[in-house]
């Protein structure tokens, strides 16, 4: 990470206080803000789904191609946590509430 600015002071005791301001590259911050909004967007399409069998397989895809994209942008991502990964987590415990809140919500067939 470029660091801009950086100032050291020294204060009373000896301690030293250091304040300084690291910036991203735009085109990571656009990227992340471009899959965190598919990932929303995909999160719906997903829900909307009527068969329970393409609700499983597009489920355990959404998770897996999820944790991928912070697998990729790791690369120029070098601390934990970051907004990213609590939108990635958001995302995921959205699906989990919605799934809980459809399979309550389902009436059994009659068979």
């Amino acid at each position: 990470m470029q660091c801009e600015n950086v100032k050291v002071k020294r204060l009373d005791g000896g301690s030293v206080h250091l304040e300084f301001e690291l910036r991203r590259s735009p085109l990571v911050q656009l990227s992340a803000i471009v899959l965190g909004a598919a990932g929303l967007l995909f999160l719906v399409l997903i829900m909307r789904l009527e068969k329970v069998e393409s609700l499983a397989t597009s489920v355990a895809s959404y998770f897996f191609a999820l944790w991928s994209i912070r697998g990729i942008m790791s690369s120029e991502i070098r601390v934990f946590p970051t907004l990213l990964d609590a939108w990635i987590l958001t995302l995921c415990v959205l699906l989990i509430v919605a799934l809980i809140w459809r399979a309550a919500l389902r009436t059994p067939r009659n068979e």
